[in-house]
């Protein structure tokens, strides 16, 4: 595989993922469990969904932007490297959570009719919002309609900043051990062992990082510029094995390709049945004894690797050829990530008394939300995005006087 290859297979992987994001995210409200927006309608069925989703989406794009950040930081200096990450992630992080993140929770007020508000202002709410981060240095962080502030769907973006200053300061060392793109590649393959090796050693962070925490995702904002939880050192398990994959030269080389998909399926299929049965033992239960800790977070560790695996091998068959909407979606896919969730809240907000029957509304909401984040990205992100940031600000500024 050419090099543009490889690049337009991880992209279309990263591509994949963030269409799964989307109906995460519209989804969530069909749970049952405290989001922003809650519909009526709900089924448990929505809930194992999202089980599952959240097991595997998000590591899934830290191991495709450890894949990416090889050719980056070996092309520049690493102060380069580090300014460069800044200009492309922190100005979308620092805009977003400042003028689209109040506004999710906002809506979720909204959808209750400002309920737990002194009124339907905006500019109370901000007042309230953005004062509690003079509350807490680590603020505790709950995505749900409540005016505590948090970085919302933007905290993959402040971690993965984080980890790129990290790679950056640890580069002499990390080329030392892993070599550069003149080095012959590692020797390291695709195997099974290797991914259980991978699941093995998340499941351990996630068992000490819980028990020590006390909550399954306990996540927090720390002073208002990282938002990071029990799942970091996983995030960064993933991130390293996208470098590792990317220095070994993974679904390049034809030996370098994961085989037998009905293995992974089967593991895939057991390990989600095990996600599920052993997901009761541990929510809505105040002490979770150890070994529940330990089969909850095993199972949903052999979910996450088995699913990584599966989506890669199942782009790398069925989606890797050029084509012009995959293409779009591709190159968006950034701009999709940044828009869908406000999009979605947007979307659901006027439909809230609408209940058709289970499934219909999860259906229409979530075509609607990809394909508008899609034209937002594609129009007001990547052609025009002085013309995006300025109606965003002026679409917040016309909130702000009308209510």
């Amino acid at each position: 595989m050419s090099d543009d290859s490889r690049f337009r297979f991880f992209d279309r992987v990263r591509t994949a993922i963030i269409i799964i994001v989307v109906v995460f995210h519209v989804s969530a409200a069909h749970t049952g469990f405290p989001v922003y927006i809650m519909e009526q309608n709900s089924h448990i069925a929505f809930a194992y969904f999202n089980l599952i989703c959240n097991a595997f989406m998000m590591n899934t794009l830290f191991l495709v932007a450890g894949y990416f950040s090889v050719a980056s930081i070996e092309r520049r200096s690493r102060t380069e490297f580090v300014i460069g990450k800044l200009w492309r992630i922190g100005i979308p992080l620092l805009f977003g959570i400042i003028f689209l993140g109040p506004l999710m929770p906002y809506m979720g007020f909204a959808s209750l009719s400002f309920e737990g508000l002194d009124g339907p202002g905006l500019l109370s709410f901000l007042g309230v919002y953005f004062g509690s981060l003079l509350t807490d240095w680590a603020l505790p962080v709950k995505f749900t309609t409540n005016t505590n502030f948090h970085q919302h769907h933007f905290w993959f973006l402040s971690v993965l900043l984080f980890i790129f200053c990290i790679q950056a300061w640890g580069y002499p060392l990390w080329k030392k051990w892993v070599g550069s793109t003149n080095d012959p590649p590692l020797g390291l393959r695709p195997s099974v062992p290797v991914f259980l090796g991978v699941a093995c050693l998340t499941a351990l962070f996630a068992v000490v990082g819980n028990v020590v925490s006390q909550d399954l995702f306990s996540t927090r904002v720390i002073v208002g510029v990282l938002q990071i939880g029990a799942s970091f050192p996983t995030q960064v398990v993933y991130f390293a094995l996208g470098v590792v994959a990317y220095r070994s030269r993974w679904f390049v080389d034809p030996d370098r390709i994961p085989k037998s998909i009905l293995v992974w399926l089967l593991l895939a299929a057991g390990s989600i049945t095990c996600a599920c049965i052993t997901g009761w033992w541990v929510f809505g239960v105040d002490d979770v004894p150890l070994h529940h800790h330990v089969a909850f977070q095993g199972s949903m560790a052999l979910t996450c690797v088995s699913l990584v695996v599966l989506t890669h091998m199942l782009v790398y068959r069925f989606w890797r050829s050029p084509g012009r909407f995959s293409d779009s979606l591709s190159e968006n896919s950034f701009g999709i990530y940044l828009v869908q969730y406000p999009v979605i809240l947007a979307l659901q907000l006027p439909l809230i008394s609408w209940n058709p029957f289970h499934g219909f509304k999860w259906v229409v909401v979530s075509i609607a939300s990809l394909l508008v984040s899609w034209l937002l990205a594609e129009f007001f992100i990547r052609k025009m995005p002085r013309v995006g940031m300025a109606l965003t600000v002026a679409l917040f500024g016309v909130i702000l006087i009308a209510t």
